[in-house]
């Protein structure tokens, strides 16, 4: 099969081509990592946001 890797590097200003990535009609597996250096309530905030940010855009029964 077929597999493709894109990395968003999570920059604020690239978030207007997520969608394009982010689509509920093409199966995919959604990797969210933070930085282990970063304190544990910013790794928590980061996590959430993106979990949100999918979640807004692809529908609970395709996940």
């Amino acid at each position: 099969g077929e597999c493709i890797f894109w990395e968003f590097c999570g920059r604020e200003d690239f978030l207007a081509s997520y969608h394009h990535a982010l689509t509920p009609q093409v199966p995919a597996v959604h990797l969210i990592t933070v930085s282990l250096r970063e304190p544990l309530t910013v790794q928590v905030q980061q996590a959430r946001f993106w979990l949100r940010f999918i979640m807004d855009r692809i529908p609970p029964k395709n996940i």
